[in-house]
């Protein structure tokens, strides 16, 4: 995991026509409106869980994955202290004012890809603690993010990828305790 700058993260997100807003949220480049589906999950532990891991295969990610968090999100000391076991190193700190934007891509030392446990644990996480992030990947479509607000989340992007939503969520209605 590596923290980026604003800049940086403009520049990652260029080829993906999406940018970082005035509440560092991730926005498309222009204002045009975005298909997207908003599903609000149960608050049961187990199948926030599973959920979690069916809202990651949508995303589907590869190459590198961007975790950003907007200004709306300020973590309590606990949250704050659980979230850097989970995204940093022993010992390290997180400056909330000064970073807001996390890149797995597994180039950090001892790392070998993207470790979708981790990034399950992180959308679990977020969505229990209602925090504001968004997700999004080197090999995702136009336009295509995920956004996790208020415990609900947004799919965003084509209405193919939209209609893929769907099915997942379908599917996860069907068994909500299982993944498959």
């Amino acid at each position: 995991m590596r923290m980026l700058s604003h800049i940086e993260v403009d520049e990652l997100l260029r080829p993906l026509n999406l940018r970082i807003g005035e509440w560092n949220e991730l926005n498309k480049l222009k204002s045009d409106d975005v298909p997207y589906k908003v599903y609000h999950p149960s608050r049961d532990a187990r199948e926030l869980y599973v959920l979690a891991r069916c809202v990651l295969d949508w995303l589907a990610p590869e190459g590198w994955v961007l975790l950003q968090i907007d200004n709306s999100t300020w973590p309590s000391d606990d949250e704050t202290g659980v979230f850097e076991r989970l995204v940093f190193s022993a010992g390290q700190r997180w400056d909330i004012d000064a970073r807001r934007s996390f890149l797995f891509d597994g180039t950090s030392e001892g790392e070998s890809g993207i470790d979708r446990h981790q990034l399950v644990l992180l959308i679990f996480f977020s969505l229990m603690f209602e925090w504001h992030v968004y997700l999004t990947c080197k090999n995702a479509g136009p336009g295509q993010r995920l956004g996790l607000q208020d415990g609900m989340i947004y799919f965003i992007g084509s209405s193919k990828l939209i209609d893929a939503a769907e099915v997942i969520l379908r599917r996860f209605a069907k068994h909500p305790q299982q993944h498959s």
